[in-house]
C-alpha cells in the first residue's frame, strides 16, 4: 500500500514539474483556495459539535 501510494505520489510530482511556472503557481494558490474554503464551511460545525460535547461532559463531571 505504502509502494502504490509512493508511485502515485511521484507520478504527481513528475507531472506537476512539466507545468509552466505561472500554472504551477495558479495550481497551487487554487489547491490553498480550496483549502481555506474546505475549513471556513466545516469550523463552524466542528466547533459547535465540540461546544455541546464539551457541555455535556462538565455536565457529567460536575453534578
Amino acid at each position: 500500500m505504502l509502494q502504490l501510494i509512493r508511485r502515485i505520489d511521484k507520478q504527481i510530482e513528475v507531472s506537476f514539474n512539466h507545468l509552466p511556472w505561472f500554472l504551477r503557481y495558479t495550481v497551487g494558490i487554487l489547491f490553498f483556495l480550496a483549502i481555506m474554503w474546505f475549513i471556513s464551511e466545516w469550523w463552524p460545525k466542528i466547533y459547535e459539535v465540540g461546544n455541546e460535547f464539551g457541555r455535556e461532559l462538565y455536565r457529567y463531571f460536575h453534578k
